[in-house]
C-alpha cells in the first residue's frame, strides 16, 4: 500500500488497513523510501520512525512489532515487491528503472533484491 504525507489519507489507509485484517497482525513491515517521506510530510505525527510505530499500533494493533527498512539506502529509486503465504513474508526491491510497470501488466522482475529479515530495525 502506497501512503501519501497528508494527515487525513494516512489515517484513512491505517483504517482501511484494520478493516481488511490487519488488526491480529503480529508483525506490521513498513517498507519504503523513509527518510524522504519523513522530509516530505506535513503531518507530525509521522516525522520519526518511534511517531509512526505509536500511530501504527494505536491504529491496527497496540501489541504488533513494528518493522521497518527504508529504500532510501538502496541509492535508487525502487518498486517493492511483497509476498506473504500464511505467516511467511518475503520482501524484496528492484531498481525502478529496469522493472517500468506499463498499464496493467506486472513487470519482469530481473535484478529482484531480497531484504533479508535481520534488515527491518525495530521502533
Amino acid at each position: 500500500m502506497t501512503i501519501a504525507t497528508e494527515a487525513e489519507l494516512i489515517e484513512q489507509a491505517l483504517a482501511l488497513l484494520k478493516s481488511d485484517g490487519a488488526a491480529s497482525a503480529q508483525y506490521i513491515y513498513v517498507i519504503g523510501a523513509i527518510r524522504r517521506f519523513k522530509i516530505g510530510t506535513r503531518y507530525a505525527g509521522v516525522d520519526t520512525r518511534k511517531k509512526m510505530s505509536a500511530l501504527i499500533r494505536g491504529a491496527i494493533n497496540p501489541h504488533a512489532k513494528v518493522l521497518f527498512f527504508d529504500t532510501a539506502t538502496c541509492k535508487q529509486d525502487t518498486h517493492i515487491i511483497v509476498r506473504c503465504s500464511g505467516t511467511q513474508l518475503s520482501a524484496a526491491w528492484v531498481d525502478s528503472s529496469v522493472a517500468r510497470v506499463r498499464g496493467a501488466a506486472f513487470p519482469q522482475l530481473e535484478g529482484l533484491v531480497q531484504i533479508p529479515t535481520s534488515s527491518f530495525e525495530q521502533r
